[in-house]
C-alpha cells in the first residue's frame, strides 16, 4: 500500500505515513455511489477498480497527483469535450460583444469575488449573479440583450454542468464523452441549482456592491479611499461562500437530489476544508502561468489539469470518513 500524498510504501497497520505524517485513508469502495448518474458500463476504465483511481486523502498534494494521473489517461477525451464547450462559449461571447457598446459591466462583474470565482465549477452561477445584479442596478439600455439571456439559460449554463459531469467522469476513471454536455438538459435540478447558487452569491455580494457604488459616486476619479477598501473587505465573505459551494455542480450531476439539498451537501463536504480548497484553487494560477510560458499553447492542458483538481477534491472529501455520508445499513461517521 502506498501513501496517497507522498507515494511512500507503507507497512501494514500504520495510522499515519512515516514520511509526510498524512493520515492513511482506507481504500475507497467501488460501490460507494450506488445511486450515481455516472454508473454506466460503457464509460468505465476496463480492468481498473474504482478504489485504485480515486484520491485517498483530501489534501492538496494528493488531489493534484490524482488529477495529473487522470489528465494523462483522459487528456484527448477532455480536450474534445472542452473544445465543443468552447465553441458554445464563443457564440455567447460574440452575442455579448455585439451589445457591449451599449452595455456597461455590472458592479458584481467588477468585484474581486466574481473575478476570482468565474473560472471555478460555479462559473455559470457567477455569470447569472452578474445578470441579477445588472438587472437590479443597470438601466434598461445597459441590461443584457434578451437573446443573450435566453442563449445562456437554454444552452450555455446547462452545458457548463455537463462539462463538470465530463470532468467528474474522468476523475473517477471513466471515459468523458461529448454527450455529457447534453446530459444535464433533462434534469430540472441543474437549472434550479444554478439559480439558487447565483441568488446566494448575489445576496452575499450586496453589501460590498452598495458600498462600492457609494464610494464611486463620492470618488468618481477612482482614487483609493476608505470606503473602497471597506467594500473590498465586505466582498471577502462572498468569495468564501463561493468556495464552500464549489461542489454543488458535482453533487447535482452525481446524486438524485434537489438544489437546496445539493447546497447543503456542498457546505457539509467542505466543512473543515476551507484552507485546503483555497490552496488548491490558488495553485491553479501558477499552473496556468506555467502553461502560458510553454509557448502559450500549454494553457490548454494547464486549464484541463486545473479543472480536474475540483472533481478530485470532491471525490476525496466525499470518501473521507469525516465527511462521507453513511451507506444504507451503516452507522454515520462520528463527528470530531
Amino acid at each position: 500500500m502506498q501513501c496517497s500524498a507522498c507515494a511512500m510504501l507503507l507497512p501494514e497497520g500504520v495510522a499515519n505515513c512515516p514520511g509526510c505524517r498524512e493520515p492513511v485513508m482506507p481504500p475507497i469502495r467501488a460501490e460507494a455511489k450506488a445511486t450515481s448518474y455516472l454508473a454506466t458500463p460503457d464509460t468505465a476504465t476496463p480492468g481498473v477498480a474504482a478504489s485504485e483511481l480515486l484520491p485517498m486523502a483530501p489534501t492538496v498534494r494528493a488531489c493534484y497527483a490524482h488529477a495529473w494521473r487522470q489528465f494523462r489517461e483522459h487528456f484527448l477525451g477532455l480536450l474534445l469535450v472542452g473544445f465543443v464547450f468552447f465553441i458554445l462559449w464563443v457564440v455567447g461571447a460574440v452575442l455579448d460583444g455585439s451589445a457591449s457598446s451599449s452595455q456597461a459591466t455590472s458592479p458584481f462583474a467588477e468585484s474581486s469575488a466574481a473575478t476570482l470565482l468565474s473560472s471555478t465549477p460555479i462559473g455559470a452561477s457567477v455569470d447569472l449573479a452578474d445578470g441579477i445584479i445588472r438587472f437590479l442596478f443597470a438601466s434598461g439600455s445597459r441590461r443584457s440583450p434578451l437573446g443573450l439571456v435566453w442563449y445562456k439559460m437554454l444552452v450555455l449554463w446547462p452545458a457548463s454542468y455537463g462539462l463538470q459531469l465530463a470532468f467528474l467522469r474522468a476523475a473517477r476513471g471513466e471515459k468523458p464523452q461529448v454527450r455529457d454536455l447534453l446530459d444535464t438538459y433533462s434534469r430540472w435540478q441543474s437549472a434550479v441549482s444554478i439559480l439558487a447558487v447565483a441568488a446566494v452569491l448575489a445576496l452575499a455580494s450586496l453589501p460590498s456592491i452598495l458600498l462600492g457604488e457609494v464610494s464611486q459616486s463620492l470618488n468618481p476619479a477612482g482614487e483609493l479611499s476608505l470606503l473602497g477598501i471597506l467594500a473590498f473587505v465586505l466582498g471577502i465573505p462572498c468569495f468564501v461562500i463561493g468556495l464552500r459551494l464549489l461542489f454543488v455542480p458535482f453533487v447535482i450531476v452525481d446524486e438524485p437530489i434537489g438544489p437546496i439539498a445539493a447546497i447543503r451537501e456542498s457546505w457539509r463536504l467542505t466543512s473543515g476544508y476551507g484552507w485546503t480548497i483555497f490552496w488548491a484553487w490558488l495553485l491553479t494560477f501558477p499552473v496556468a502561468l506555467l502553461g502560458l510560458l510553454l509557448l502559450i499553447v500549454g494553457i490548454i492542458p494547464a486549464v484541463i489539469l486545473s479543472t480536474l483538481v475540483y472533481p478530485s477534491l470532491y471525490l476525496a472529501m466525499s470518501a473521507n470518513p469525516k465527511t462521507a455520508r453513511a451507506q444504507p445499513g451503516e452507522a454515520a461517521p462520528a463527528s470530531a
